[in-house]
């Protein structure tokens, strides 16, 4: 819901006479304003409607607001009468194509205003003929009236302004100050005392005070005109029929107490079931005095009405000037339209207004906070009318009860407040006259308030005052008049006492009214609440979901860059093993290429040495005797062929000799090698054939 402060100029016809109570009687919606009785929500209406157009239907500015209660775009799109999505991206567009602030010159710029000639657009609405259709429907126009009224008090309780308990004309301040300048400017109206302006000029004060003065003086007017009881449209006094038996009126007399209690009854089973989803705590009715105070305090002491006050002007406020009125007893000393007040000058009121009797009580002038206590010291006054609750006591959840005096003591001096309830998280929560604030609630959850609390005191009980007066006295005073069982002549006097009856019958009625709308609004309140749990738990698992996705999609990533990272690596140690594998394959074959040439090459030399050897002992054998040559020279030529066989056995034994020294030698020479080398001699005609096998394995040591 927008919050914003609306530019709304009010539409005043020329020469309308505006009667306030027939407008109030023709009002077409058969629902209440949350808080208010039927006879206030039609007082309420047409306080706010002749404010607005005056009572036309049919009216309009030159800024784009419409109806008897000038409704713009936005509060039609809260009620559902014309398409958020469209209007929402018409003034996204808006903003984007002009900075800041620049897009509501074009959007109510007066005479040719874009919020206009939107709503004149029949295909932005989702009603048929659109601007056309709401312009000529009464009933239309007072249904969305109440239905937008009751969305602003929501905001209101919502953002902590009001708490929906309030009597009926708070509650309809707040909607008139909300139905100006949004619920923002209530807002600050009801929690900060600071009053917002329309783009006429008028302030939400002046609407806030022309709501409550409606529920005071044109609610009971209103009330007056009606005669058919639990009806918002009665028959008016005067007209119609109007002769009712004595029997029925007293039957109806006699059950009116109870039935207006059965209404209190529904409605305090509903407060006690809802009662951890409302704002402040309510409490039973054992402390109807205590809460009596507190409404006394808060009815009296309505926003923008007083600021803080003491004689000597010390500290700021937030008043309109900031500064403190140097009046304590409710008077504007400062000429600023602010009448000052105290603490302590506060809660003298607020008993006084409440109607509980105390003894000894001394004037407003005369009490102070000494009066009552000095520290963490209760005085002789005090202990007559109240009984003290100590700090530790006092600060145990759900130890106190509206209506009890809270005592605070420090270096700054004493103040005390009257404590409220507690809100939905359990703080405290007072009201008080407070030299930043003036009359305000705060809580006690503040470091500062917590040092400087003491203690509480609360009223004591009294026999007659504990009695609860279920509809604050009227409903009493019907239960007890007197009325004859028998149907009774028709006299002047019975006249009288009939008309009695009826204003009592309208009087209970409408407080029976009042119960069932406070009913209502503890009901959607409760609703309300119910529905942002709802919507908070629906937003909490949502997260969770996600931030569970989130935290899956994490450990995913972090899974896979382990998988990438320990596949690189086993990609690399295989490499890396396949890289030394290769490098060892080639040493191998190195080492055997090299070991192969170095066992030709030592079988070449041993060879020739061996050869040699053999050639040399050959040249050094003795010459044969000339008379054998002689005789055998077809011999000799047989011998040069084949050298070998002619050797004789001296010979090869000597060349065996040699061969085996030579073998002895070849075979140290080849002794580091792992397998020794064998020479196999084949001695065949004097042919030596020499094979020699080294050892791989040796041979690759030593190269």
């Amino acid at each position: 819901m927008a919050s914003r402060k609306k530019a709304r100029p009010r539409a005043q016809p020329r020469g309308h006479v505006f009667d306030y109570v027939d407008h109030a009687l023709k009002f077409q919606s058969e629902e209440k304003i949350n808080g208010l009785s039927g006879p206030e929500t039609k007082a309420y209406a047409s306080a706010i409607m002749q404010r607005e157009s005056g009572g036309v239907l049919n009216q309009h500015n030159k800024k784009g607001y419409f109806g008897q209660y000038q409704f713009g775009a936005d509060a039609l799109v809260e009620t559902g009468l014309v398409d958020r999505k469209k209007y929402e991206n018409t003034i996204k567009e808006l903003k984007k194509n002009h900075k800041g602030e620049e897009w509501k010159s074009i959007w109510y710029k007066e005479g040719d205003s874009l919020q206009e000639k939107f709503l004149r657009d029949k295909s932005n609405w989702k009603i048929d003929g659109g601007l056309d259709t709401f312009l000529s429907d009464k009933t239309l126009q007072d249904k969305k009236f109440v239905e937008y009224t009751n969305k602003q008090i929501q905001q209101g309780i919502h953002f902590k302004a009001i708490s929906g308990q309030e009597p009926s004309d708070t509650i309809a301040a707040y909607a008139a100050a909300a139905h100006l300048t949004g619920a923002g400017g209530a807002n600050k109206l009801f929690k900060n005392n600071v009053a917002t302006r329309d783009a006429n000029g008028t302030s939400s004060e002046k609407y806030a005070q022309i709501a409550q003065k409606a529920i005071k003086e044109l609610a009971p007017k209103i009330a007056e005109k009606k005669t058919t009881p639990g009806k918002d449209q009665g028959i008016p006094l005067g007209k119609g029929p109007q002769k009712k038996s004595n029997q029925k009126q007293s039957s109806l007399l006699e059950t009116m107490e109870e039935e207006i209690k059965n209404q209190l009854a529904r409605v305090a089973d509903i407060t006690q079931l809802t009662g951890k989803n409302t704002d402040i705590t309510p409490s039973n009715n054992n402390n109807h005095q205590g809460e009596k105070i507190i409404q006394a305090a808060k009815s009296y002491f309505k926003p923008g009405k007083f600021e803080y006050g003491r004689p000597d002007g010390r500290s700021k406020n937030k008043s309109r000037d900031g500064k403190t009125d140097t009046s304590r007893l409710e008077k504007d000393a400062d000429g600023d339209g602010l009448k000052g007040v105290d603490c302590s000058a506060l809660v003298w009121r607020a008993l006084k207004e409440s109607g509980v009797p105390l003894a000894g009580l001394p004037s407003q002038a005369g009490f102070t906070t000494s009066s009552l206590f000095n520290g963490s010291t209760v005085t002789e006054l005090a202990k007559k009318n109240f009984t003290p609750i100590s700090k530790d006591k006092a600060l145990e959840p759900g130890a106190m009860k509206p209506g009890d005096l809270m005592m605070f003591s420090g270096k700054g001096g004493q103040h005390i407040a009257i404590f409220e309830g507690y809100d939905k998280d359990g703080k405290a929560k007072f009201f008080g006259s407070q030299t930043s604030t003036g009359p305000a609630s705060t809580y006690l959850q503040s470091w500062e308030w917590k040092k400087r609390f003491k203690g509480a005191l609360r009223l004591k009980s009294n026999g007659n005052q504990e009695k609860v007066n279920a509809i604050e006295g009227k409903a009493s005073e019907a239960a007890n008049t007197v009325i004859p069982n028998k149907v009774a002549p028709t006299t002047p006097h019975n006249k009288k006492t009939s008309q009695t009856s009826s204003q009592q019958q309208a009087d209970a009625n409408a407080v029976a009214e009042k119960a069932k709308a406070k009913q209502h609004a503890d009901a959607e309140a409760a609703k309300q609440k119910t529905a942002e749990q709802a919507k908070a738990k629906q937003r909490a698992d949502a997260e969770a979901v996600k931030q569970k996705a989130a935290e899956q999609a994490k450990a995913k990533q972090r899974a896979d860059a382990e998988a990438v990272k320990q596949k690189a690596a086993e990609q690399a140690k295989a490499r890396q093993r396949a890289d030394a594998e290769a490098v060892k394959q080639k040493a191998v074959e190195q080492a055997k290429a090299k070991q192969h040439v170095d066992v030709e090459a030592v079988k070449q030399e041993k060879t020739e040495q061996a050869q040699t050897k053999i050639e040399a002992a050959g040249k050094k054998e003795p010459a044969q005797p000339k008379q054998q040559a002689a005789a055998k020279p077809a011999q000799k030529q047989s011998a040069q062929a084949k050298p070998a066989q002619q050797a004789g056995p001296v010979n090869l034994d000597a060349q065996l000799a040699q061969l085996a020294v030579l073998i002895g030698q070849l075979n140290a020479t080849l002794a580091p090698l792992a397998k020794p080398i064998q020479i196999t001699v084949d001695v065949q005609n004097g042919n030596i054939v020499a094979a020699v096998n080294a050892a791989n394995s040796q041979q690759q040591r030593r190269s």
